[in-house]
């Protein structure tokens, strides 16, 4: 058996046929969508890619067309962060990983960048969100 069998094994799908990494992740975007229904947040979009710029000015930036971040600014690419989900709490955007407690060295790394970049990745885990 190879490591490939073992990671396409673990994807789950929700009623409506949608595949998910893992059981947390269908779990926790169950959670959001009742939230939504409920008007606690809005704008509710699962996989939204945020990609690292370097502009022309030498100035790091995030970029996100799906949700109209930067979406004109010019740059080079660096590498791309998919988020498990964003929404909004008023105002204010919430990016969201349901993580079932691993964090790779690559997730902490673009973690920190859209930290540093201004945009904070809130983690969902079993135990809550931190």
């Amino acid at each position: 058996m190879t490591n490939r069998s073992i990671l396409h094994r673990s994807r789950v799908r929700d009623s409506a046929g949608k595949s998910y990494q893992s059981a947390w992740e269908r779990e926790a975007m169950a959670q959001l969508r009742m939230l939504e229904r409920a008007g606690r947040i809005t704008g509710l979009e699962e996989q939204v890619t945020f990609a690292l710029y370097i502009g022309t000015d030498g100035q790091a930036f995030v970029r996100s067309t799906r949700l109209r971040i930067n979406a004109k600014r010019e740059g080079v690419r660096i590498e791309a962060y998919r988020a498990d989900a964003v929404y909004y709490e008023g105002e204010t955007l919430v990016i969201v990983d349901a993580k079932n407690g691993f964090f790779s060295h690559e997730y902490k790394r673009k973690a920190r960048w859209m930290d540093v970049l201004g945009y904070p990745v809130t983690e969902m885990n079993k135990r809550g969100t931190r």
